[in-house]
C-alpha cells in the first residue's frame, strides 16, 4: 500500500472516530440539562468541583471546606473549569461523565471493528452500548467516576491491543495518557484491571513476549507518571499521610468494608451484568439455538463456566481466529478474548465486599463487543432480531407507570414518610414511564410488522426506540428531580438566612445540618454556607459523607479547662471558609440552652435553625419553619428552629 493510500485510510479512520464520538456524545447528552443534581453522589461532586472553582485550590478537593480526599481530581477539574468558563448549571456537571460515555463507546467501536473486521458491526456495537442501561445510566447519573473509570481501562486495553499487534510508539503514548489519566480518575484500579486482562489473555494463547512488551513498555509508565504524578506529590506535600490512607484504606480497606448502599452476596453482579444488557439482553443468548442442538447438556453447562455465557462457540464464524497472534499450535478468537476481559473484571468485583450497581462498568465493553457482533450475524443470516426482552421491557416500564400514577407506594422512596404522603409525589414520573414503555413496546412490534424486509432500517428503528425510552425515563425522573435533589432545600436556606439577617440585630442564628449533611447544597447557592454539621461522637461521627481522618482537625472540643466548646484553628483560617463538626452533646446543649457564653466570654442567644429528618422534629421538640424538602438520600429533611417563630 502506497503513502497516500496509508494516509487516506488513517484521515478515513480517524474521521469514523470522531463521527462515532459526535453521534455518541449527543444520544447520551440530550436531556442532561433538565434534571437536578441527585443527592449525595451528583451533589457532592459537583460542590466539591464548586469549592474547587471558587477558591482557586485545585489540589486539595473541599466539601463544605473540610478535605473531601476519597478521590482524584480529574473529574473535579473538568467541571471546575467548565463552571469558570460557562457558569454553575448541572449540564456541565454531568459534561464530564458524559464525555466519558462517548469515549467508552468510541473504544467499543474500534475493538468491534478490530475483531469482526466489520465497521458496520462497530457502529452496531457503539450504539447497543450508548443505548443500553449501562450507557444511559453510567453515564447520564453523573457525575461518577466509574464510567470514566470504564472509559480509561478501555482505552488502556485497546492501545495495549495495538500494542500487540505491532502498533509503533503511539501506541505506547496512548496507553500512557490512559493510564494517567484513570490514576486521575479513581487511582490504582485503572492498572489493576488491565494488567488482570492480559494475564488471561497471555492464559487464553497470546503471546506472551509481546504482552508482556506491552505491559512494562518504559516510554508508556513515564508518560503516565508524568500525567499522574505532579498531583500526588502536591497532595502529599499539602496533605501528608494521604498516599497511604489512599492506598491503604480507598483501595484495600474499601474492597472488604461494606456499608448501607453495597450489597455483599458474590453473585450480585450476575444480574446486573444482565440489566447493563437492556433492553439487549436476549441477543446475548440469541446464538444458544444454532450453536448448541446438537451438543450435551453437561457440555452446554461446562461451556458456561470455561468460555462465555452464549456457549458453545455462537462467535466462531463472527469473531475469527488471530493466528498471527497466538503462541505456536495455538487457536485464539476473539470472542474469548473478549469473554476473558469481562470474566477477570467481573470476578475482581464480586470478590468485594462492597458492591455498588456502577463498579462493573469498567468490564461492560466486551459485552457490548459481543453482542454487536452477534446482531451482525443475525442480519447477515436472515435472522429475526429477539423482540421478546425489549418487548417485555417496554411493558414492565408502563406497568410501573401505571402503578406510580396512581399514586400507590412507589418502591424508590427514601424517606420514612407515611406511604400516604411519600408516594403521590412521585406521580409525575408515572406518565413518562408509560410514555417510554409504550415508545420501546411500538418500536418492537413495528420491527415485528418490518421482519421481512429492510434488516438494517429495523436495527435504526429499535435503536431509535430505546433512546427515546429512556429519553422519556429521564424526562419522568426531572419532573419529580425536587425529590432526590437538595436544590430546594438550598433556596429555602438561602431564604431564611436573608429572613434572618434583616431582622438579627447583630446576633445571626447557628444554621445547622443535623445528622444528615445535604451535599449539594453550596453548589445551589453558589456561595460556601459553612454550615455546621451536628451528630456522633469525636470517636465516631455519624456523617458517612465525611472522611473521618480529614474531618477529625473540624471536630469542636471542649476545654478542659474553661468548660467552652473551641473551634480548630487553621494558620490560614482568614483565607478559607470552613464548617465545623459538632459533637451530639454540643447539639444538645445549644438546642436547649437560651443563652451560652462564646471562647471569649461573650454572651450570645441561643437561636438555631436546623436541617432535620422527619422523625427528630418530636423528640427535638422543634418548631417547623418549611419542608419537607430531599437531600443526603433522602425526602422527608425539615428546616425547624428551636425557637417559636415570633421570638426569633
Amino acid at each position: 500500500m502506497g503513502t497516500e493510500a496509508i494516509m487516506k485510510q488513517d484521515r478515513t479512520g480517524r474521521g469514523l472516530v470522531l463521527a462515532v464520538f459526535l453521534v455518541a456524545y449527543a444520544v447520551l447528552a440530550f436531556g442532561t440539562w433538565e434534571r437536578d443534581l441527585f443527592d449525595a453522589d451528583e451533589g457532592r461532586y459537583a460542590t466539591v468541583a464548586w469549592h474547587m472553582a471558587v477558591s482557586g485550590d485545585w489540589i486539595t478537593p473541599r466539601l463544605n471546606g473540610m478535605e473531601f480526599m476519597d478521590k482524584p481530581p480529574l473529574v473535579y477539574w473538568v467541571q471546575a473549569v467548565l463552571y469558570q468558563g460557562f457558569g454553575r448549571h448541572e449540564f456541565f456537571a454531568r459534561t464530564p461523565t458524559v464525555l466519558a460515555g462517548a469515549l467508552w463507546a468510541v473504544f467499543i467501536f474500534l475493538f468491534a471493528r478490530a475483531w469482526t473486521g466489520s465497521t458496520r458491526t462497530g457502529w452496531y456495537a457503539a450504539l447497543l452500548a450508548v443505548t443500553s442501561a449501562a450507557g444511559m445510566i453510567g453515564s447520564r447519573v453523573g457525575p461518577q467516576m466509574d464510567m470514566p473509570l470504564a472509559a480509561a481501562v478501555a482505552g488502556a486495553l485497546w492501545a495495549g491491543w495495538s500494542g500487540i499487534q505491532g502498533g509503533r510508539w503511539g501506541t505506547r503514548i496512548g496507553l500512557g495518557v490512559a493510564v494517567g489519566c484513570g490514576l486521575l480518575i479513581k487511582g490504582p484500579l485503572v492498572v489493576a484491571v488491565p494488567m488482570l486482562v492480559a494475564g488471561a489473555w497471555m492464559l487464553a494463547g497470546l503471546r506472551s513476549r509481546a504482552v508482556l512488551r506491552v505491559m512494562f513498555s518504559p516510554l508508556s509508565w513515564a508518560v503516565a507518571l508524568l500525567i499522574a504524578a505532579p498531583w500526588y506529590v502536591l497532595v502529599e506535600q499539602a496533605n501528608p499521610g494521604w498516599i497511604q490512607h489512599f492506598i491503604e484504606y480507598e483501595h484495600f480497606g474499601r474492597f472488604n468494608e461494606g456499608d448501607h448502599r453495597s450489597f455483599r452476596p458474590f453473585w450480585f453482579y450476575v444480574p446486573i451484568a444482565v440489566i447493563y444488557m437492556m433492553p439487549w439482553a436476549s441477543l446475548a443468548w440469541a446464538g444458544w439455538g444454532e450453536a448448541a442442538q446438537h451438543v450435551p447438556w453437561w457440555r452446554r453447562v461446562a461451556g458456561l463456566v470455561t468460555w462465555s455465557p452464549w456457549s458453545p462457540q455462537p462467535w466462531g464464524d463472527v469473531l475469527p481466529s488471530l493466528q498471527e497472534d497466538v503462541r505456536a499450535g495455538r487457536t485464539v478468537t476473539a470472542g474469548r478474548l473478549a469473554w476473558c476481559w469481562f470474566f477477570v473484571a467481573f470476578l475482581l468485583y464480586s470478590l468485594a465486599t462492597r458492591k455498588l450497581l456502577n463498579y462493573l462498568l469498567p468490564a461492560s465493553a466486551p459485552l457490548f463487543v459481543l453482542l454487536g457482533a452477534q446482531l451482525a450475524r443475525r442480519l447477515r443470516d436472515g435472522l429475526s432480531f429477539p423482540w421478546r426482552v425489549p418487548l417485555l421491557g417496554g411493558l414492565l416500564f408502563v406497568g410501573v407507570g401505571a402503578f406510580t400514577l396512581a399514586g400507590l407506594w412507589f418502591p424508590l422512596q427514601t424517606g420514612r414518610l407515611p406511604s400516604d404522603l411519600e408516594a403521590p409525589r412521585w406521580a409525575g414520573l408515572g406518565g413518562w414511564l408509560i410514555a417510554g414503555g409504550l415508545v420501546l413496546c411500538t418500536a418492537v412490534l413495528l420491527v415485528q410488522a418490518m421482519r421481512k424486509r429492510a434488516p438494517h432500517a429495523r436495527v435504526v428503528l429499535l435503536l431509535l426506540g430505546s433512546m427515546l425510552a429512556w429519553w422519556c425515563v429521564d424526562h419522568g425522573m426531572a419532573r419529580v428531580g425536587h425529590l432526590g435533589s437538595s436544590k430546594r432545600l438550598a433556596l429555602a436556606l438561602e431564604a431564611e438566612i436573608g429572613r434572618s439577617l434583616e431582622r438579627s440585630k447583630g446576633n445571626m442564628p447557628t444554621f445547622v445540618a443535623f445528622k444528615r449533611y445535604p451535599q449539594g447544597l453550596d453548589f445551589y447557592t453558589g456561595w460556601g454556607l459553612g454550615l455546621a454539621i451536628a451528630g456522633g461522637t469525636p470517636e465516631a461521627s455519624s456523617q458517612r459523607e465525611i472522611v473521618k481522618r480529614y474531618a477529625r482537625p473540624y471536630l469542636l472540643t471542649r476545654d478542659a479547662a474553661t468548660g467552652h466548646w473551641m473551634a480548630p484553628v487553621f494558620e490560614d483560617a482568614p483565607q478559607r471558609p470552613f464548617g465545623v463538626l459538632w459533637p451530639q452533646a454540643l447539639f444538645e446543649e445549644r438546642w436547649k440552652g437560651r443563652t451560652w457564653q462564646d471562647e471569649k466570654g461573650h454572651t450570645r442567644h441561643s437561636q438555631v435553625i436546623a436541617i432535620v429528618r422527619w422523625r427528630e422534629i418530636e423528640p427535638l421538640g422543634a418548631y417547623v419553619l418549611s419542608g419537607p424538602y430531599a437531600g443526603a438520600g433522602r425526602t422527608d429533611l425539615y428546616l425547624v428552629s428551636n425557637r417559636p417563630p415570633a421570638q426569633r
